[in-house]
């Protein structure tokens, strides 16, 4: 089931300023394991450099930018065999007292023809994906950062093994970069629940 996903400016969000239940700011890499799907061989990367291909971006301006961030460098890469790749929490996460959950995260991306996607499991195997930055045109950008605010309840809420997935899916594009990645309680006034 795919579920839409609501981006918002950091500067006019007001869920920034909600307690984690949990929390990550790519500062260590050995927290995120990096993998392929589809026979794809590309690899996420945890750093502070920069996309650095024929048509490269500027690095993602989080707010943890300086102690490294999630880069997937499409075009860097330019995989023949196109790109699949995914970066996921390592440890399961606990949220077994928490009903309600949304992610969040910043991002920037700058689209040619890829795609990028979060998936979400309560078990390591079965995954819920959502497509997000669809609206984003070719060669268009979104801002840098962008937040990104996405309900994950029905895979989530009351599970006691969570996974988070990142996913970029596409071949010599150009780069999606992701940090400071959190999941929040959700708004009891929000009518996605």
């Amino acid at each position: 089931k795919l579920y839409s996903a609501m981006r918002f400016a950091i500067a006019a969000s007001g869920t920034m300023a909600q307690t984690p239940i949990w929390s990550d700011d790519f500062s260590n890499a050995s927290t995120w394991i990096t993998g392929n799907l589809n026979g794809a061989v590309g690899s996420w990367v945890i750093g502070t450099t920069a996309p650095s291909g024929d048509f490269p971006i500027p690095a993602i301006e989080s707010t943890t930018a300086a102690n490294g961030f999630a880069l997937y460098d499409s075009d860097l890469l330019c995989e023949p065999l196109g790109d699949n790749a995914y970066i996921v929490n390592a440890t399961p996460i606990d949220l077994s007292s928490h009903p309600y959950v949304m992610l969040q995260f910043e991002e920037y991306y700058r689209n040619f023809a890829g795609q990028t996607f979060v998936d979400v499991s309560n078990n390591g195997t079965d995954w819920a994906g959502t497509q997000v930055n669809a609206d984003v045109p070719s060669n268009g950008s979104t801002d840098n950062p962008t937040l990104v605010s996405l309900p994950i309840t029905a895979v989530a809420g009351w599970q006691s093994t969570v996974y988070i997935r990142f996913r970029y899916v596409g071949q010599c594009d150009y780069s999606w970069m992701v940090d400071d990645a959190k999941i929040v309680p959700q708004p009891n006034n929000d009518m996605s629940i």
